[in-house]
């Protein structure tokens, strides 16, 4: 990435549970139409046990349901841990009221128990930050309630 920084990330905004839980593994992800054009290929990295992170530019309700669904059939949603969604700009810009990419994957996965927690700190609206992703570092999700969560 070029400009990317090391360090920490900025907190944009308040930080919003989806579903309740505690998740713990590696933090696997990126934008969401970008990571699909990977499924059925042998770079389609195995999510098992990791804590899925996902953000969007240009993306419709109709497309995350789309996405979410895609990923569900391919048996993604059976294997993590918990999901953070970050910023979608399509949708959280948009002056008209639209369904939102954690309601839509809230709805998708509602047979499943796994954490959901929603963030504006990745995604095209801050500074790009790069994350090394190391087999044995794992990151802790807890979410609570709406007022409180923490990561370590």
């Amino acid at each position: 990435m070029i400009d990317a920084k090391i360090g920490r990330i900025k907190r944009n905004s308040e930080r919003k549970t989806v579903r309740r839980g505690v998740a713990e593994g590696r933090l696997m992800g990126g934008n969401l139409g970008c990571m699909l054009k990977l499924a059925g290929t042998r770079y389609f990295p195995d999510f098992t046990d990791s804590i899925l992170f996902v953000e969007a530019y240009e993306i419709t309700p109709q497309g995350c349901d789309s996405a979410f669904n895609q990923l569900k059939q391919i048996g993604v949603f059976g294997k993590i841990r918990g999901v953070i969604v970050g910023h979608v700009y399509s949708l959280q810009v948009s002056e008209k009221k639209m369904p939102q990419m954690e309601d839509i994957l809230l709805k998708v996965t509602k047979e499943y128990n796994f954490p959901i927690l929603k963030m504006n700190d990745f995604g095209h609206n801050c500074p790009n930050r790069s994350c090394r992703s190391e087999p044995k570092q794992d990151l802790t999700l807890i979410t609570k309630n709406s007022k409180s969560w923490r990561d370590v």
